[in-house]
């Protein structure tokens, strides 16, 4: 980048106690924990002090991994060379999640931006609406509660453990006619074509993944139902895709929720009520009233459900 002239904008996004507005100007344009960097993000210990950087060359921006011990995601994908970017998208660093864009006017964390950008927490940049076939299917989001921590202890289990669950989630996808996953860095989106078969397969992956680690394992899995905006290349967007992914993350608000699963020694499983209206009636039994809450990507407040069955379950 030359002085003066920015190639990208950059925010932190999701959170707004870390809202975080640059300007990515210069000829390089370094991110990560160290107070030495252009943007400096001091409070993910699962970023590496020289994380990553942005380069100009000409008008093109590429984005470098500094060799950092957790790895740089752009759009969900980890990034082993230097990459060129097209703004808009999103870099996942650690547990934070940075949008890069190329309109100084636009305001940072704007509804109209994230929404145009990513889907919450955590995956997928949104193309032209020209290339998308619409479906509607059951969405299953889980993420490794305290991944940070196991990093600071030993980043190989985390990589195990993400290997693990991914192979769990491609075992239960095999017989569905569309199926999707995709790896989010320390958890995964996977897409379902019934409720029943979305949550029989988020039962079985604290016990599939217990089988094959030897440390215990504390997830949390979030499912909902609605249409998903299939891209060209396979990958999926849209509201209901943001939403599950702003469920997943209500565990942040609710630690009662996470005691309780930490109790029973089991992964927690939230559903929304969307989803919970789909799901056969045994299943369905064996869950529990939330309430109602709010979801951002969606209008209103929520019912929200907790599975309370047993696992694994059979199917």
């Amino acid at each position: 980048m030359s002085e003066g002239k920015a190639l990208a904008y950059v925010t932190v996004l999701g959170n707004p106690l870390e809202a975080t507005y640059a300007a990515a100007t210069g000829p390089r344009f370094t991110i990560g924990r160290s107070q030495a960097n252009d943007l400096c993000i001091p409070h993910d210990t699962a970023i590496s002090r020289l994380h990553c950087e942005l380069r100009s060359q000409g008008d093109r921006l590429i984005l470098v991994d500094l060799g950092s011990a957790n790895g740089t995601y752009l759009n969900g994908m980890r990034v082993s060379a230097e990459t060129e970017l097209a703004v808009p998208c999103w870099l996942m660093l650690g547990r934070t999640r940075l949008g890069l864009f190329a309109n100084p006017d636009n305001e940072p964390g704007t509804t109209a931006f994230e929404e145009q950008l990513y889907s919450s927490q955590g995956s997928i940049v949104v193309p032209p609406s020209s290339v998308f076939q619409s479906r509607e299917e059951a969405l299953l989001v889980v993420d490794i509660v305290g991944s940070s921590a196991l990093v600071a202890r030993n980043e190989t289990q985390l990589i195990k453990i993400v290997a693990v669950l991914g192979q769990a989630l491609e075992r239960d996808l095999r017989q569905e006619t569309q199926p999707f996953l995709k790896c989010t860095g320390d958890g995964f989106l996977a897409c379902f074509g019934s409720a029943d078969s979305a949550l029989r397969g988020a039962a079985r992956i604290r016990a599939q993944a217990a089988r094959a680690m030897d440390v215990p394992l504390c997830s949390s899995v979030a499912l909902h139902w609605g249409e998903t905006r299939h891209t060209a290349d396979g990958d999926r967007g849209g509201r209901d895709v943001h939403a599950v992914f702003a469920l997943e993350a209500l565990r942040h608000d609710q630690p009662a929720w996470m005691r309780w699963a930490a109790g029973r020694g089991d992964s927690l499983i939230v559903m929304s009520e969307a989803f919970h209206a789909r799901l056969g009636d045994v299943l369905a039994a064996q869950t529990r009233d939330l309430g109602y809450h709010t979801l951002r990507g969606l209008p209103g407040e929520v019912r929200l459900f907790r599975w309370e069955g047993s696992e694994p379950i059979e199917g």
